[in-house]
């Protein structure tokens, strides 16, 4: 149970059993409001405090609304004819007592997951930030936050350690309002506290408020595709593709759904329909080419990124963001060796969709590309989509960035239509909610361990802190499932190990290595992690202090259950566990791994060892098991046939 205490001077308490967020004050960029009036209207459901600022006419409103158990803080603001860049309904309050935070990143790479007031200790800043959800820990209970809608503004929350010594904290939460002039009142989203026992099943539960409140597209069966670009990179070709296609098809049960051309096949980014001399036919004849084969084709686009030296920009330098100087705003500076890609623009601006004959542009490069049979879309970069519209110079102003990104969103599925499958990268994650089918949630991975070049450490974490909205409000993509046996620096361990981690997460599988060319055996594991439908894992220690992740399936109706532990450390992990506290299921059979040994008794605990950057994959069943192989992850849960007679 929440509860809020109010006192006469506008401050307040939000209090869950022994954690205590106190003396919350509302703020304004950055500085505590400091009214000349406060009225406070306490009523038994609901209750209201009142700041009117100097000058008479901007108000600020807070009313927090009793719910089944929880408080709803509603935001209103009146009299601005300008808002400022952010409002905070919570400004630095004391949260003196918390031990762990939960941070959600903005989108890829994070950083997500749990966190320490103690390890917040060793950052060169000694804060954290959490975007549209977080959770405060004081050792018994979870006070979780979030809001159901983040199609206006970005809700971002902070915490601050204030006395090193004594590891207080200080908690902030705040919606990005970007100075948009306008008239009337504005309201804010409503921003829900809840107390929760269970991290995993609280974070849940926010999210499938975010989904139902914004359309989330859950419908589509998971991706199982091969991609260009982890192998090849920029420099694939039509002639390859022509090569791949034709040695894809001689392997026997391998049912691909899509072949997606990755970057490298345009002059300069932004001249999305031009191709480049690896394309001599033209994008409708390699996507010809690739449905030939049965397979559905699919492309990558950077929709807001606009080379220098593309015909684009050449002829139309109005339609990129410029800043308050009047001069482009530059993501990327390619002034030095090696530029991007391989390309020779040294910078790279942003698409202003306020521009209608720019997003006119769009439209028709979306269409064209789902007139050719295009039906996976891979839209990259789109944090660059993010940018403040107080720092900005639009076409046409008015809208903060969040409104204007979900314009170009809305704009992008009318084209592609609800036939597509569409991935999202480099992505704000809450604004695109409903419109993207899968999303990529951690950085790139690369042929070795070392996180200082394309390592898989970021998505490691990213799995295990993100996992709670799979098929929530998307399939998960963690990326590229690495199998060659070549050109690789992963030793065997490390690539088993990182596959079956990515497959039992269970988001989007897909690889770019040349799949004729793998061995027998890594070609069976990338058939054994196909998808079958949509897997979510369980974290059952996901706010536990060990080492290693544990993601778990259970089908209570079969009585059997996946689990798999994975050590993502420098050292051998061997672990006890029980059963019943990981599946709900006291006494089972067991099977480790795809070749294993089937035990010849039940057990009820598990002594699980690790290699270093090794796991565990365990099959569970409260029936005794059969021999037979195990070919695929999840087909194992419905074969009758696996039961012994």
């Amino acid at each position: 149970m929440i509860k809020v205490h109010i006192y006469d001077h506008g401050a307040f308490d939000i209090q869950m059993g022994d954690l205590l967020v106190a003396d919350c004050f509302p703020g304004i960029d950055g500085r505590p409001v400091r009214p000349v009036q406060v009225t406070v209207d306490r009523r038994q459901d609901s209750s209201e405090i009142g700041y009117l600022l100097a000058g008479g006419e901007k108000r600020i409103s807070l009313c927090f609304a009793h719910v089944d158990g929880a408080v709803a803080i509603r935001s209103q603001l009146f009299g601005f004819e300008t808002v400022p860049l952010w409002f905070h309904p919570v400004f630095r309050a004391d949260a003196g007592s918390i031990s762990d935070i939960y941070r959600q990143g903005l989108g890829i790479g994070g950083p997500s997951g749990l966190t320490t007031v103690s390890q917040l200790l060793k950052e060169p800043y000694q804060r954290t930030e959490s975007f549209g959800i977080i959770a405060l820990h004081d050792n018994e209970a979870y006070l979780l936050s979030s809001a159901a809608n983040h199609d206006s503004y970005m809700l971002k929350y902070e915490v601050q350690i204030s006395d090193p010594i004594t590891q207080a904290a200080q908690f902030t939460a705040g919606f990005r309002m970007e100075r948009v002039s306008g008239e009337g009142s504005w309201k804010l989203p409503d921003m829900e506290f809840r107390g929760e026992n269970k991290l995993e099943e609280g974070l849940v539960k926010a999210a499938g408020v975010i989904a139902e409140a914004m359309g989330a597209r859950t419908h589509r069966k998971p991706a199982y595709h091969w991609c260009s670009w982890y192998y090849w990179y920029h420099r694939f070709t039509h002639e390859r593709l022509r090569e791949y296609l034709n040695a894809f098809s001689a392997i026997p049960d391998l049912p691909l759904q899509s072949i997606q051309i990755d970057a490298g096949y345009f002059p300069s980014a932004g001249d999305w329909l031009i191709t480049n001399e690896m394309w001599p036919e033209g994008m409708g004849a390699a996507f010809a080419d690739i449905q030939r084969y049965g397979y559905a084709p699919g492309i990558w686009i950077g929709p807001y990124m606009v080379g220098n030296r593309s015909q684009l920009y050449g002829q139309h330098p109005d339609w990129v963001l410029h800043d308050l100087e009047d001069k482009p705003v530059v993501e990327w500076r390619c002034y030095n060796e090696p530029r991007a890609w391989g390309y020779a623009d040294e910078e790279y601006y942003v698409l202003d969709t306020s521009h209608p004959d720019a997003m006119a542009y769009m439209r028709h490069v979306f269409r064209t590309f789902k007139e050719q049979g295009v039906r996976l879309f891979k839209t990259d970069f789109m944090l660059w989509g993010l940018q403040d519209s107080s720092k900005v110079k639009r076409h046409t102003p008015g809208k903060t960035s969040v409104q204007y990104f979900r314009e170009f969103m809305h704009v992008i599925r009318e084209e592609i239509g609800e036939d597509s499958y569409w991935l999202g990268c480099i992505a704000p994650f809450l604004p695109f909610v409903g419109y993207v089918d899968a999303m990529r949630i951690a950085d790139d991975v690369g042929a070795q361990w070392n996180e200082n070049s394309f390592g898989p450490r970021n998505m490691i974490r990213e799995i295990g802190g993100s996992n709670y909205f799979n098929h929530v409000f998307w399939q998960n993509d963690p990326d590229a499932v690495m199998l060659r046996h070549f050109h690789i620096q992963l030793t065997d361990t490390e690539i088993e190990s990182l596959a079956l981690l990515q497959a039992v997460s269970g988001g989007a599988v897909y690889t770019s290595d040349p799949l004729h060319e793998l061995s027998p055996e890594r070609l069976e594991l990338f058939q054994f992690l196909q998808p079958r439908g949509a897997m979510k894992a369980k974290q059952p220690l996901l706010a536990g202090p060990g080492k290693e992740l544990v993601l778990t399936h259970v089908w209570p109706e079969e009585e059997r259950a996946l689990l798999l532990f994975f050590n993502p450390s420098e050292e051998q992990l061997t672990v006890k566990y029980q059963l019943e506290k990981l599946i709900d299921m006291s006494v089972c059979y067991i099977r480790e791994g795809r070749f294993g040994i089937n035990s010849q008794h039940p057990v009820q605990d598990l002594v699980v060892t690790m290699p270093p950057h090794g796991c565990k994959l365990i099959f569970a069943s409260t029936q005794a098991l059969s021999n037979s192989p195990i070919t695929n992850l999840w087909e194992w849960f419905s074969k009758e046939t696996m039961r012994c007679p």
